[in-house]
């Protein structure tokens, strides 16, 4: 029988899980799904993620689960990772500093992994009906009707039907009592915008952000004669505040050690010496059945 966990992620810090290779003026882009273009993470950068989290605690268990470590006899874990798909995005607004963005298809796709193990409790998006001009929000609108999201103007639209998605998605923010204002705040602040805007706002409202390397000349006074060596390189980063989730398929009494293992702040990605890729997993369990 397979089982299965949920890991459902929050950007604490700006994140660079890095891409295969660079696009337009980004030297180093982040991840991305090929169909999309939406922002995900690598199921193999998550699992790398992981070990090192597990590895603080219990090595030996982190190889039992994640397999061996590079450099060592190829030997296969008891877990398989998933990759981890966006869930809602933050963009900059004038009405409420930032909300958080979603479409109709990410939550399709939610919902589909969900029923995939067994839970039939997720609504579908079949009252998410939203032009490209618009964004459906929970709370009846008050001035102003037009919002601006990220560089898109959309008119604010009410949809009830979106109280029934928020219990769901506010249950996918950490458990911490420090996340209770945010809980609140992403219930109120949701926007579930048109499939195509959001593939906009996937790329638009990341984070760019100019890097150099310097070199530090020999001298009696070194700090007066650093100079850049290579640069202006620009990294691309998914911003604080997103919601990701994947899912770790194994036996489920190794799952349950496994989410005690990995609750909580995880480093990922790169760039972490800088303050990158500081992460909260999530671990929510969920049933499923099939042969492994």
């Amino acid at each position: 029988m397979t089982f299965a966990l949920y890991l459902h992620l929050y950007t604490e810090t700006p994140l660079h899980a890095g891409g295969s290779e660079s696009t337009g003026a980004i030297d180093l882009p982040i991840q991305r799904e090929a169909t999309t273009t939406l922002p995900q993470i690598w199921g193999q950068s998550l699992k790398g993620a992981l070990k090192q989290k597990v590895r603080a605690t219990n090595e030996t268990a982190m190889r039992a689960w994640l397999g061996s470590e590079p450099g060592e006899p190829a030997k296969p874990g008891t877990l398989d990772v998933l990759d981890a798909l966006l869930v809602a995005l933050p963009v900059p607004t004038l009405h409420s500093t930032f909300s958080w963005v979603s479409s109709p298809l990410v939550l399709d796709r939610l919902r589909r992994r969900h029923t995939a193990l067994g839970r039939s409790d997720f609504p579908d998006s079949a009252g998410l009906v939203v032009t490209r001009d618009e964004a459906l929000v929970p709370e009846a609108v008050t001035a102003p009707a037009t919002g601006a999201y990220g560089p898109f103007a959309l008119v604010r639209k009410h949809a009830p039907v979106l109280q029934q998605w928020r219990p769901h998605l506010t249950a996918m923010l950490p458990a911490d009592p420090v996340f209770e204002p945010f809980r609140d705040r992403f219930a109120r602040d949701l926007a579930i915008v048109h499939d195509e805007v959001f593939q906009h706002l996937g790329v638009e409202c990341t984070e760019i952000q100019a890097r150099v390397q310097l070199h530090r000349e020999s001298g009696d006074e070194p700090e007066k004669v650093k100079t850049v060596q290579n640069g202006p390189f620009y990294a691309e980063y998914l911003p604080a505040d997103t919601l990701l989730s994947a899912m770790v398929i194994g036996p489920a009494d190794e799952l349950t050690a496994f989410a005690d293992a990995v609750r909580g702040p995880v480093w990922l990605g790169g760039h972490e010496s800088i303050g990158k890729g500081l992460l909260w997993c999530h671990p929510v369990p969920a049933s499923g059945g099939g042969d492994r």
